[in-house]
């Protein structure tokens, strides 16, 4: 859909992200992640209230704001291909600050990840793909650097990257 080449100007409507849920065999080592590596705060391992049978983590942010659901779903697991989800990546932004302490953490735990254009793309503990962003305050917090590769395309060429295995 080419948005520059329709006549009609719309209305944005006020939407969102309010969390990415992510589908794993293996839910603690995934909330070991997303806690110790990423920084976010466990706030509930639980019975899932929505799919039977099933647990799930909610992962907050700073402020509190539950961003990532992580469902156990162990019928993924296969003996030879890791991280057979639905979500090809997932964006987050940071302050400088906190992006650069996040990259020294990674490499202080010799955690495998790419960094291209200003953006770490780190793969969790089901292979996932992670984009992690330098937030730039004159977009609101949000990344948008001119001459830089757009989300999907810096996401593209790190998956194409050889897969490294999380150090243990």
């Amino acid at each position: 859909m080419d948005s520059g080449s329709s006549k009609e100007t719309r209305e944005l409507l006020p939407v969102w992200l309010t969390h990415a849920a992510i589908m794993t065999t293996r839910l603690e080592d995934s909330v070991d992640f997303y806690r110790d590596i990423l920084g976010f705060r466990l706030r509930i391992i639980e019975d899932d209230p929505i799919r039977k049978g099933r647990r799930r983590a909610m992962m907050a942010d700073s402020a509190g704001r539950d961003v990532v659901e992580i469902i156990e779903m162990l019928e993924m697991a296969h003996p030879f291909i890791p991280g057979r989800g639905g979500i090809h990546h997932i964006g987050f932004s940071l302050p400088a600050r906190e992006w650069h302490s996040l990259r020294s953490r990674m490499d202080g735990r010799r955690y495998p990840y790419q960094e291209v254009e200003r953006r770490l793309f780190v793969r969790d503990a089901d292979g996932l793909i992670l984009e992690i962003e330098i937030s730039s305050p004159a977009s609101g917090g949000t990344s948008a650097s001119e001459g830089t590769p757009s989300s999907t395309e810096s996401a593209a060429a790190a998956a194409e990257a050889p897969s490294t295995e999380p150090a243990t």
